[in-house]
């Protein structure tokens, strides 16, 4: 029986934020909807921080800003609102809509005494509408009361691409001296701020300076700030005044700078230096001495106005209390002492000095400053430089000895002398991190004396081993790992000897967690050494098990302490002859997976496969390498797919290539593009007889290595052709079989050794086969079918057809990529008689002919062909290819520009078979052959699922979409006497098509209000344009299955039309069509670009007989002139349950000549939408939101108990058959602005 936390623990304020910080925003929302007390107990916690930030992908980032609803409900809740993280769109957005609640009596700081121009006031009116993004936006400005309970802001305003899902974009953020206004404005009205931090800043002339640093003297509370300045538009001296005009109660203060993309810099904005001068007249010469007794923590980031000693050491002499500094690319004066410093600010104790991209840099006296605190003081200290200036002895006994005791952080990236580095390991006792890179320390100095900080927790060192086993920039086998090995040489002894001192010490770090050991050597001014192979030169001895072998030393026993140890890396890892493996990770529940040899063998083999199909090839490789098990257990699964990539090459024999030939029979996938391997495979075919992939690309000979001494005189001299066979021979399993046919698949005299590989495949497995035509030579590619070589095409297929016929090949790809392939290459097709799928690919028109001879004679089963191409061909040949199915076509996927009469009847013979039909026609325009083909499929695709005129959502201009001309199919069906009727029914899915003639006297102008030219309409009978339209419906109406239904206009790729395009494009997409079919008129190319002919989907014309398209989930309308208003929502929100989108809804009805009434239509659109945010379609899907959940839903037993707990929980939903059929008010309180609901799944 389940116990439930009784309700008395959320009466209680502490308890309850105490189990909220353990919670989501989700789970906490849940836990409001409960009860109205939940609710007032929750709200608070709720919505103390505030996040309508786009910037980040977090799940909790502007989900409470989706709708009015939302923002309702942060107007209720304002004053539970303590942390605000939010961008420069949406606070536009709060200044705009909390300028009700800021009165004129407020102390503010007068705009036009500081700016050169005031900024625009607040919109003073909550109806204002602002540009829309999408069709579901919020378009009504909604008050919120002023967060006067914020303690912290953060405010970004670096442009970010998730910006653009914030749904109220105000046109003016990009002004930078207006946004810098607007945030002093708000921030004036925060009483208790205590941290703000704001990136992205831009201050460019001395009036906003002044601005903005009055407003931060009169924030008192304020504790923290981070302040991020834009370097591109930001003028010099900014950083000092700032600095000089902090409030006395500041406690943390960074100062930085960003290159990134910053809003306001958008508009062109120029650093303003101008009245620099004047600036600097109105301020104290002398420089300010107010003392900042509260700041404890400094970060500036590439400060660079200091130009003076003095200057400097200011900064400092106002900081008395500082105790942490970090410094990133700063610029100290020359003869700075930093004696000076320490004696300025006694207690610091942290120390971050960042001088990367300094070369030249003064950081010397970073150290002085060190040596000039009390002894025992700094506890941590990270330091970077590149001035490649070493940190000696003398230096480090002066500064880290003298705090040996309380340093408990070293980071230095910098060259170090190695004795230094022993010092620290042997004085520093409370030292736990410790990381020295750009530095060798030598192997003696390391062992010399026992360590001191045996609290580490991470370790970061790289060792320099003398005399080297293996010099940098050398390839070195170990004489131990030799086979056969040889005894351990007096050096190698002496070496051994020093390393179990140093893995001794290391072994009583037993805290440790992080550990990192290399091996590169670096210079004296920290530069690499040689080519530094880390991961060629494991640390001897350190991962293995000791041994009774005098010849094979081990370590890894001294190592058993390190129980905590979560990361190695650098030269940390298993030794083997060829083996490397970089950095792993230790998860928490095998720790232990360097100290033991784990066993599998209490897993069953088929458990091990399904682990091991779940990997990938590099966690294979590590797997193999644990124990020997494991490579057993492994190794099969490490080798079953084999990718050489193209400039993988084996020009000597090696060990890799050994290994492969090892286990050539655990391969079943192999992609190569090297001869040489080709070759090489060869000779071992019968390891090959389980592959069941091979891809090979040969764009060369192969390499000398290999011998003339071989039975085959052919393979010696290089015959790919024949290596190839031979391959194909041994592959009795293969099923996939992908060639790049290229001119280095010759014979004797080069002639192109196609038939022989095409012998040599295996006939009882194949499954597919896929061939790219690359070779060049034209002599072999007649271009004009009547030079075909007919005799010698028929000889070839008589050839193939005395071979055994490929039984299992069901799909063959093609793809001559230059247009050059020789008919010959076709003729194995006799031999595939069990072909269901073809995919043709750039064919040149020679062999198309012979291409459908040979499908209709030799492929009795095929009904799925995918045809594309960038050339058109002759009608008669198109023809031919579509007419070479026996049994007729299923999917038929035909894209490019040579469809003619005899094409289109060709495709019509198929309509009662066909199923799929993606059609794409080019050309200049829609012939009559182009209408009347799709009017007569339409009457006979009885079994039609899916007709898709352009898959893509753009379409270039040459492109032709699926059209139908209503009235001429009225027309038809009429002339018919009733016969001409759509056989389309419940099996159809999916409909891309354009309704193009439908008779529209209410269309007078064009979308943009202009007059219609002559040529975008044509002349129809205008009596019949109800009738026209409601015939259609019936025709649409019985596709009860159909779910998504295509008739708008698919967008135009711009690349096509960049001559035509606007010079100013003013994001109204109307304008830019009409513009852009003006353009294009001009140069006398007419292309309709908006259907002003199309269906109306009003109720008026019909649309209640597609009540019956209950599937339908969208609706695609766009650039078309429908009349869908809030009547034909309401409709289609009762009738279509499950419609999720209309795209292209939103319109102003400018061709219907009433501007006022337009807008009037589009406004009553965008307010329906806004109350129905979710889904158009009335089913359950966007109910289901406002429940519990699937996830979450509750049984019977629990639902009754906490109703009892809650006492006021009136009515539930009940489900039938899974849907809910009944929806309540589950309380009377309001959460967020949406009802609250409590819901089960067994009817109850």
């Amino acid at each position: 029986m389940k116990s439930y936390p009784p309700p008395r623990l959320f009466r209680i304020p502490e308890l309850a934020i105490l189990v909220a910080s353990h919670l989501t925003r989700g789970d906490i929302s849940r836990l409001m909807r409960t009860s109205r007390q939940m609710y007032h107990t929750m709200a608070p916690i709720f919505f103390h921080n505030l996040s309508t930030s786009f910037h980040f992908k977090r799940d909790d980032s502007g989900v409470l800003l989706e709708n009015s609803r939302g923002l309702e409900a942060l107007a209720r809740n304002a004053q539970h609102v303590r942390e605000w993280d939010t961008g420069i769109l949406f606070f536009n957005y709060y200044y705009h809509a909390s300028a009700p609640f800021r009165t004129s009596n407020n102390d503010s700081i007068a705009p036009t005494a500081v700016l050169r121009a005031a900024p625009q006031k607040p919109l003073s009116g909550l109806v204002q509408l602002f540009a829309p993004r999408r069709p579901d936006d919020v378009y009504e400005l909604i008050a919120l009361p002023q967060m006067t309970w914020l303690t912290r802001i953060d405010l970004n305003l670096i442009w970010n691409p998730r910006e653009c899902n914030c749904r109220y974009p105000f046109p003016d953020y990009l002004n930078a001296s207006t946004t810098l206004f607007r945030i002093c404005e708000i921030l004036r009205l925060l009483p208790r701020l205590c941290q703000l931090d704001i990136c992205g800043l831009v201050i460019k002339d001395s009036g906003s300076a002044r601005l903005f640093t009055l407003t931060l003297l009169k924030m008192t509370q304020l504790r923290r700030l981070n302040i991020t300045l834009s370097r591109l538009w930001t003028y010099s001296g900014i950083r000092t005044l700032l600095f000089d005009n902090l409030p006395p109660s500041i406690e943390r203060l960074y100062i930085g700078g960003t290159n990134s993309c910053v809003l306001a810099g958008d508009s062109g904005l120029e650093a303003d230096n101008s009245d620099n001068r004047a600036m600097e007249a109105a301020q104290d010469p002398v420089m300010s001495t107010t003392k900042l007794a509260n700041l404890q923590d400094l970060a500036l980031d590439d400060w660079q106005e200091s130009t003076t000693k003095e200057q400097f050491l200011s900064l400092f002499a106002r900081c008395p209390g500082l105790k942490t500094l970090k410094l990133k690319q700063p610029s100290a004066p020359s003869g700075v002492d930093g004696a000076d410093i320490g004696r300025v600010c006694p207690d610091l104790r942290d120390i971050t000095f960042d001088g990367s991209r300094d070369m030249d840099g003064n950081d010397k006296w970073l150290f002085e400053v060190m040596e000039s605190l009390p002894e025992n003081q700094m506890e941590s200290l990270e330091f970077q430089s590149a001035s490649r200036c070493r940190l000696d002895d003398v230096t480090a006994v002066r500064t880290l000895l003298r705090h040996s005791g309380s340093l408990w952080q070293i980071k230095i990236i910098s060259p170090v002398a190695s004795s230094a580095v022993r010092m620290i390991l042997e004085m520093c006792t409370a030292l736990e991190v410790l990381q020295i890179s750009h530095s060798t320390v030598d192997l003696c100095d390391a062992i010399a004396s026992p360590w001191a900080c045996t609290k580490m927790t991470s370790l970061t060192l790289s060792i320099k081993i003398s005399p080297s086993s293996s010099p940098p920039g050398t390839e070195f086998v170990p004489s131990y790992l030799q086979n056969p090995s040889t005894p351990l040489s007096a050096a190698e002894k002496d070496i051994f000897t020093q390393l179990e001192v140093f893995y001794q010490q290391i072994g009583k770090l037993t805290g440790l967690r992080h550990l990192n050991i290399g091996r590169a050597e670096y210079s004296e001014h920290g530069l690499v050494v040689g080519r530094s192979p880390l991961r060629d030169r494991p640390l001897p001895g350190m991962l293995i098990l000791p041994t009774n072998r005098a010849d094979r030393p081990g370590f890894l026993d001294v190592l058993g302490g390190l129980s905590k140890l979560e990361t190695v890396g650098g030269a940390i890892f298993p030794e083997t002859v060829d083996g490397k493996m970089p950095e792993f990770t230790i998860s928490d529940n095998d720790r232990s997976v360097l100290m033991s040899d784990t066993s599998l063998s209490s897993l069953s083999l088929e458990i091990v496969q399904l682990i091991a199909d779940r990997l990938n090839q590099h966690s294979l490789y590590q797997c193999s390498l644990v124990c020997h098990p494991w490579h057993s257990a492994f190794e099969s699964s490490f080798w079953r797919s084999v990718q050489l990539l193209s400039y993988i090459r084996f020009e000597n024999p090696s060990p890799s290539l050994e290994a492969l030939t090892r286990n050539l029979h655990h391969i079943r996938q192999l992609a190569t593009s090297d001869p040489t391997l080709i070759h090489h495979l060869a000779f071992h075919q019968s390891a090959l007889s389980q592959l069941q992939f091979l891809k090979l690309y040969l764009f060369g000979n192969k390499s000398s290595f290999f011998t003339t001494e071989s039975p085959e005189v052919d393979m010696a001299r290089g015959n790919n052709t024949k290596a190839i066979s031979r391959i194909l021979e041994g592959c009795h399993n293969l099923q996939v079989l992908n060639l790049w046919i290229t001119d280095w698949f010759q014979q004797e005299g080069k002639a192109v050794g196609f038939q022989e590989i095409m012998s040599a495949c295996p006939t009882g497995s194949l499954e597919s086969i896929i061939l790219t035509f690359e070779t060049r030579d034209p002599i072999h590619f007649p271009q004009d079918p009547s030079q075909s070589v007919r005799e010698y095409q028929s000889d070839v297929v008589d050839q193939q057809k005395r071979l055994l016929p490929f039984i299992a090949l069901q799909n063959v790809l093609i793809n001559a990529g230059n247009y050059l392939m020789h008919p010959s290459k076709l003729a194995f097709l006799a031999r595939c008689p069990n072909l269901v799928k073809l995919e043709l690919e750039s064919s040149n028109e020679c062999v198309l002919m012979d291409l459908a001879d040979l499908l209709q004679a030799f492929c009795p089963n095929l009904v799925d062909l995918v045809w594309s191409s960038y050339r058109g061909y002759k009608d008669e040949y198109t023809a031919a290819v579509l007419r070479s199915s026996r049994l007729g076509w299923r999917v038929l996927s035909p894209c490019h520009g040579s469809f003619g009469p005899l094409s289109y009847e060709a495709v019509v013979r198929s309509g009662e078979t066909l199923e799929e039909l993606d059609m794409i026609v080019c050309g200049s325009g829609s012939g009559e052959a182009h209408r009347s083909f799709f009017l007569d499929l339409f009457c006979i695709a009885r079994n039609l699922r899916m007709l898709i005129g352009l898959e893509d959502e753009l379409r270039h201009l040459h492109e032709i979409a699926a059209e139908v001309h209503a009235e001429m199919a009225f027309n038809q069906h009429i002339e018919s006497g009733g016969g001409r009727t759509w056989v389309l029914g419940p099996m159809m899915k999916y409909m891309q098509m354009q309704v193009v003639g439908v008779p529209r006297p209410d269309v007078v102008c064009r979308v943009n209000g202009t007059p219609l030219r002559p040529w975008m309409v044509e002349q129809l009978d205008d009596s019949r344009r109800y009738e026209v339209q409601r015939w259609i419906y019936e025709q649409l109406g019985r596709m009860t299955g159909l779910e998504e239904l295509v008739l708008g206009m698919i967008d135009i790729c711009l690349d096509d039309v960049g001559d035509y395009m606007p010079e100013e494009d003013d994001g109204d997409a109307e304008l830019s069509l009409t513009e852009l079919e003006d353009g294009m008129e001009e140069d006398g190319w007419l292309n309709r670009l908006i259907n002003y002919q199309s269906l109306e989907f009003s109720l008026e014309s019909g649309l209640e007989l597609l009540g019956g398209m209950k599937m339908m989930r969208s609706l695609d309308v766009k650039a078309t002139t429908h009349r869908i208003g809030v009547a034909e929502l309401e409709w289609m929100h009762v009738h279509w349950p499950k419609l999720k989108e209309i795209k292209g809804l939103i319109t102003e009805r400018k061709w219907a000549g009433d501007a006022e009434e337009g807008i009037k239509v589009k406004q009553d659109v965008e307010a329906w939408m806004t109350a129905h945010p979710h889904e158009i379609g009335g089913g359950s899907g966007s109910r289901v939101r406002r429940g519990l959940g699937r996830n979450d839903t509750l049984d019977l037993f629990e639902l009754c108990e906490k109703a009892k707990a809650a006492h006021d929980i009136h009515s539930f939903n009940y489900f039938v058959d899974g849907v809910i059929v009944e929806e309540r008010v589950g309380f009377a309180g309001e959460v967020e602005g949406t009802e609250g609901v409590i819901c089960t799944e067994d009817g109850a």
